[in-house]
């Protein structure tokens, strides 16, 4: 995805939806309601995220009542205590001259959400199949397709539900809220919400710096809706901002921002499972030798990484060497290079030639060990 589609805007617009959705607090559940239903753990394929229809983008208008009092609590959705899944939507659009030169004027993120066991699955969607992507992180490993691919990765930590969008401090919307204005109660994705919006002044101050925002000063509309549920957490947000200067880069031409941030399907059954994906060396007639201290840091179509611990850069040679002849491949000598330092090997078999790249992690004391298959013609 273009560095060039997502602007430094749109990055302090996706920063400004953080801010209201990642703040701290505790929220309970009223007395005599019931959470809905269990969610279930990831165990089947998933379905694509169930569409919400979008509430109506609020327009920019006069306030309507005086401002509110702060809410006793303000906080991210996952805060929630009986929270155990949810979805979320998040849609970002673009129009006017500072962003003629952009491919894709849409982009939308789906992401779901599941506490225990953890799972995270996000797909994002652009105007183009070049824009889009998918990934999915359950417990400590994650997927990630871009086109029609998927790399499997191993990650340090599994997927935090708690803090998926924790950017900005809370005091910064303890400040803001007090020139809230009220614009009364509605119900949004079946919850029962009650409206705020903040107006250019108050969205300003939520920029990260002065300089930052001096440049935004000039904007025709710069605004904030919120709508938040009676438990104390953010249900929906949009932001939109229009007139020059909306695009940091072209501060002489006009353009508009809106963008919308959104929870929905609280505590539905969401299922997050693995996507299917096959071995390198499928179909080929071998496998990749694994020694005891292995472990995959990442595969994708043609490639895969180790981590190998337990053993020396010698004993690894001798290891791959011993592992992948005995499985009928020839090792090819003239284009192997042994040194104290790193280590490539090559071996071709009947289907597929293996090149193996080995060298020692410093900072861990672990070997890295690269192979990329490439199939015979």
């Amino acid at each position: 995805m273009s560095a060039r589609k997502i602007t430094v805007l749109t990055l302090a617009a996706l920063a400004v939806m953080a801010l209201l959705v990642g703040c701290g607090g505790k929220a309970t559940t009223p007395a005599g309601e019931t959470p809905a239903a269990q969610a279930t753990t990831a165990q089947q394929a998933p379905a694509q995220p169930t569409p919400v229809p979008p509430t109506a983008t609020p327009a920019p208008t006069q306030a309507v009542s005086a401002p509110t009092e702060t809410p006793q609590a303000v906080e991210d959705v996952s805060k929630v205590p009986w929270l155990k899944s949810y979805r979320m939507r998040m849609t970002i659009e673009t129009s006017g001259e500072a962003y003629a030169d952009q491919q894709s004027s849409k982009l939308e993120m789906v992401g779901e959400f599941v506490k225990e066991p953890p799972a995270v699955r996000y797909i994002i969607t652009g105007a183009t199949p070049e824009d889009s992507m998918e990934m999915i992180q359950i417990g400590n490993q994650s997927w990630i397709k871009m086109g029609n691919s998927w790399m499997q990765s191993s990650q340090e930590t599994a997927p935090n539900f708690d803090e998926q969008f924790m950017i900005f401090h809370p005091e910064q919307l303890t400040a803001g809220w007090e020139t809230a204005t009220k614009i009364g109660k509605e119900k949004v994705n079946g919850i029962d919400t009650t409206h705020y919006r903040f107006d250019k002044p108050t969205f300003l101050q939520f920029m990260l710096d002065e300089e930052t925002r001096a440049k935004y000063e000039n904007l025709d509309v710069a605004q904030i809706d919120i709508y938040l549920a009676d438990e104390g957490y953010i249900v929906k947000m949009v932001t939109h901002m229009a007139g020059k200067g909306v695009e940091e880069s072209k501060p002489d031409l006009a353009g508009e921002l809106k963008s919308t941030f959104e929870v929905y399907d609280l505590n539905a059954p969401i299922e997050i499972t693995a996507p299917e994906v096959p071995s390198v060396t499928e179909g080929l007639g071998f496998t990749i030798p694994e020694p005891a201290g292995a472990k995959q840091a990442w595969a994708q179509e043609g490639m895969v990484m180790y981590n190998v611990s337990g053993m020396t850069l010698a004993e690894a040679v001798e290891f791959y060497k011993k592992g992948f002849t005995d499985q009928g491949l020839k090792y090819i000598e003239d284009s192997s290079t042994t040194t104290d330092t790193f280590a490539t090997l090559e071996f071709q078999g009947e289907k597929a030639k293996v090149s193996v790249m080995i060298s020692p992690d410093q900072n861990t004391g672990t070997l890295t060990a690269v192979f990329t298959i490439e199939k015979s013609e």
